[in-house]
């Protein structure tokens, strides 16, 4: 019952691709993944608010810093695989210089 839920709500928001069980499978390990990755990034967006607030310039700053933007570049290809998967007119762009 859900999954059915699920795939309307899908469906309404997507459009009308419906995805095999294989894909589900693969947008479910996605989904996952995602959520680990934003908490990822949450954990360093409060380190980094740490240092901040401890007025702590140093090498942690720069590396959590480093760690966010590097975090959210996946951040963003995960979701581009998601959006792919659903075949969906809405897909993230980042156009960043390479590092």
């Amino acid at each position: 019952m859900l999954m059915e839920s699920y795939d309307q709500m899908v469906e309404h928001v997507f459009g009308s691709k419906v995805l095999d069980d294989g894909s589900w499978q693969q947008v479910l390990k996605l989904h996952k993944i995602l959520l680990q990755t934003n908490e990822e990034i949450w954990d360093h967006e409060d380190q980094i608010r740490d240092c901040e607030r401890k007025e702590d310039f140093g090498e942690t700053f720069v590396e959590t810093a480093r760690a966010i933007y590097r975090t959210n570049d996946y951040r963003c290809q995960l979701k581009r695989e998601i959006n792919e998967l659903f075949s969906s007119v809405i897909i993230e762009e980042k156009s960043y210089k390479p590092y």
